[in-house]
């Protein structure tokens, strides 16, 4: 295991070594190696150690384990200062890597101050009482109530054409379903044999979910079915029903949803306070985003 973790962590690269270099920084702990004049030291151990998983860890929770880091560390400052000396970080694939780090980690550093701020004067005023939780219950007895879930998949093909002929070979039992949606459906499915999951009603659109609705055994194939995307064939593979749930049953749910309609009102306020104390300037109207053309059903 310990050559495996070595093997991989020369070969990965950081982004605390693209942006900074070991060769750069005063390193902090105790001194237990120097490579030329850059110091590893024994925090540098301990938190490569760290940056492993939980088994991991416990294999290197030991003298020999440590040792191991060492010297991969060692092999990693020898490459980085011989990358250096030999003029690397003039190299174009170098330099458009530490540009797109130094985009993550600006990024990142932004979303932490705003995770910070939100804690403070957002998410901290939240509180939901048990009797909230209730009357969300008995507001909302539809979102509980039993219903039935369904199973399909499906081909999806340009024309009507390509979708009669299919279909014929489907019912002459010429063709076997998954095999023509793997290789003549259009869909982004069609990798899985055009499997959609499980739906119910309300989640695909109109006319695709009537027929599949409509459909009612398993193995049941419809008729050829025109929607925005193009023309389908659905085969229903399994249906259930989905038991109406009690409050208990439910009460992490509705908390969740409840901490995210009083979230979302406590910041909307939080942002038209701010825009009182700031100065916000839109200097350009933007055009609208290409449509998308993807072929999703939900």
């Amino acid at each position: 295991m310990h050559k495996q973790i070595i093997k991989t962590g020369l070969l990965a690269v950081t982004v605390v070594t693209l942006l900074s270099g070991c060769g750069q920084q005063k390193q902090d702990g105790t001194a237990i190696a120097k490579v030329n004049r850059q110091v590893i030291t024994d925090i540098l151990v301990n938190d490569r150690i760290a940056s492993f998983s939980e088994k991991a860890r416990q294999s290197f929770n030991s003298e020999a384990g440590k040792k191991a880091i060492l010297e991969q560390l060692i092999n990693e400052e020898l490459l980085h200062q011989e990358a250096k000396k030999n003029g690397y970080e003039k190299n174009e694939d170098y330099k458009k890597q530490v540009t797109k780090f130094e985009k993550q980690l600006k990024s990142a550093k932004q979303q932490s101050l705003i995770n910070l701020i939100l804690k403070e004067n957002v998410e901290s005023k939240i509180t939901i009482s048990e009797q909230e939780v209730t009357d969300y219950f008995k507001a909302n007895p539809k979102q509980f109530a039993e219903y039935e879930q369904r199973q399909a998949s499906h081909i999806l093909l340009k024309t009507k054409a390509e979708a009669d002929k299919y279909l014929q070979l489907l019912r002459q039992k010429k063709a076997n379903f998954t095999d023509l949606a793997k290789a003549h459906s259009i869909d982004p499915t069609a990798k899985n044999g055009g499997n959609l999951g499980w739906f119910k009603k309300g989640d695909l659109v109109p006319a695709f979910e009537k027929e599949a609705f409509a459909l009612k055994y398993k193995g049941s194939i419809s008729t050829v079915v025109k929607t925005q995307f193009g023309y389908h064939i659905i085969k229903l593979t399994d249906k259930k029903t989905i038991e109406k749930r009690n409050l208990k049953n439910v009460e992490k749910q509705i908390q969740q949803a409840i901490y995210g309609q009083k979230r979302n009102k406590i910041l909307s306020d939080y942002i038209e306070t701010l825009k009182t104390n700031h100065k916000v300037t839109e200097l350009e109207v933007l055009k609208p985003a290409p449509e998308d053309t993807s072929k999703k059903l939900k």
